[in-house]
């Protein structure tokens, strides 16, 4: 079986040339792994099947850590403004508290292992079902 690679990345780029650009990108740098893509037409059926959208953030991001810990290691990318949405976020922290390696991809071609203070959390609001509650950064991506 092959290794596996989970690549989290924000709602926004489900589907989107950004998305099919990172997805290309990192099929060059680990040709040998799969990517599990929370995008994916089958795990998005599961997830709406299972899942009740007014759950807890955390809750419903449970799910999504399943596949979390089927991998190897978590990819990730930034949205356009440059933040780190709430759930890709919550993806990070899994993958670090389960000593998972957490590789940083900006496009067009530069790539980094992180660590967990290389991420710094900017916005956070009370709402916690707000996916618009809790943003964050890569530290010193806009220095």
């Amino acid at each position: 079986m092959k290794k596996q690679i989970y690549f989290a990345h924000g709602r926004p780029d489900y589907g989107s040339d950004r998305e099919k650009d990172a997805l290309a990108f990192i099929h060059q740098l680990y040709p040998d792994h799969s990517i599990i893509n929370p995008s994916d037409k089958k795990i998005q059926r599961r997830a709406e099947k299972e899942l009740s959208p007014f759950l807890p953030v955390l809750e419903y991001m449970k799910f999504f850590f399943e596949y979390i810990d089927q991998s190897e290691f978590l990819i990730f990318t930034v949205q356009k403004n440059g933040n780190i949405g709430r759930g890709t976020f919550e993806e990070i922290k899994y993958a670090f508290d389960c000593n998972k390696g957490v590789i940083y991809v900006k496009l067009p071609d530069y790539v980094e292992l992180l660590q967990r203070r290389d991420i710094v959390e900017i916005h956070t609001r009370e709402a916690k079902r707000d996916w618009r509650s809790h943003w964050a950064k890569v530290k010193n991506e806009n220095e």
